[in-house]
């Protein structure tokens, strides 16, 4: 095993003798370093107390340097606590749903109310005096303390349930608001099992192409869509598209019926069903009424984990922005914010 190195060097054993003076110069540099640092150290005055916990310390040993340290019971004044993120969930999105449908009934029917309406009114004068009783029974109350109200989810922390509300109402800039709901033939629900991103990327990919060669007037035709599949795990798709014109629903039926496939066997006229929406509000949640059933029916048929990720819901680009700025809104007047 070689020696280790040193910086001590022996003038007689070195082989270049003008080099010599500058080893013992180094040395010498090297000595007044060690002599100094002794010095500062033996100067160093240790506070009495300091020395006595230091003494007990390292009669116990080093064994309790792996004891944590026990937590602070005064609560820190100075440092901010970071917010915590809240997660996505169905629950909070239909505790959210619930909010916002409330808020627009208030609305709606405050709007609706005739105006100058009495509070109260009495056609028959009363023929007796109302007299109150002189003695009252106090009874005792339990004051509840207030709830804090939870404030509303923005987009990022939103699930499908409401982006899709906003982006359904995000259709009307782009025309007339239609709802369909399509039946798969079962080779393009195979294909689409096969689909590296999933099922519902390949229906989303198949539809947009077909709308794509759809010749609107103005723009392309903007759409929202959602997999759904039945009890027997059957996929289906429940959507909506923005129509511009009336007369391009023909182009549009016979597009999206191409995406759907050969429906082999009777009820081939229920293959499509393309209606004007009448419920809007209602629409945009029915697809999700099922959301772990079909997640779990999609696991199932592409053989992903249990836990794996599954993608159910998507709409056009061009419906954000516009959806964005309606949930912004609506979260300033109703003060969840």
């Amino acid at each position: 095993m070689p020696a280790r190195h040193s910086r001590r060097y022996d003038v007689s054993q070195m082989e270049c003798r003008p080099c010599a003076p500058f080893v013992v110069m180094m040395e010498a540099h090297d000595r007044a370093r060690r002599e100094r640092r002794a010095a500062r150290d033996a100067a160093v005055v240790l506070d009495p107390e300091f020395e006595a916990v230091l003494a007990r310390f390292e009669a116990i040993g080093v064994a309790n340097d792996d004891v944590p340290a026990a937590p602070s019971l005064k609560p820190d004044l100075v440092t901010k606590r970071p917010s915590r993120r809240l997660k996505k969930s169905s629950l909070r999105d239909r505790k959210d749903r619930s909010t916002r449908m409330a808020y627009r009934r208030i609305a709606t029917g405050a709007a609706e109310a005739p105006a100058g309406r009495p509070l109260a009114e009495h056609p028959i004068t009363p023929s007796k005096p109302i007299t109150k009783p002189t003695t009252s029974i106090t009874k005792p109350t339990t004051k509840r303390t207030k709830a804090r109200k939870r404030h509303l989810a923005t987009w990022e922390e939103a699930g499908d349930l409401t982006r899709l509300d906003y982006i359904n109402a995000a259709l009307m800039v782009h025309g007339w608001r239609y709802a369909f709901t399509l039946n798969l033939a079962p080779d393009v629900i195979a294909a689409a099992n096969d689909n590296a991103r999933g099922p519902h990327d390949a229906y989303h990919r198949a539809i947009a192409r077909a709308l794509a060669r759809v010749p609107p007037p103005q723009g392309e035709l903007m759409f929202w869509l959602v997999t759904e599949t039945t009890g027997e795990g059957r996929q289906h798709l429940h959507a909506a598209v923005a129509v511009p014109c009336p007369d391009l629903l023909p182009a549009i039926e016979e597009a999206l019926v191409r995406v759907g496939g050969w429906w082999r066997g009777p009820g081939r006229e229920y293959q499509l069903d393309l209606e004007p929406q009448r419920h809007p509000a209602a629409w945009s949640a029915y697809p999700l009424k099922r959301q772990a059933r079909t997640r779990r029916h999609i696991r199932e048929a592409t053989g992903l984990d249990a836990n794996a990720s599954v993608r159910i819901a998507s709409w056009s680009r061009g419906l954000v922005p516009k959806a964005k700025r309606l949930l912004a809104e609506e979260r300033r007047a109703i003060g969840r914010v």
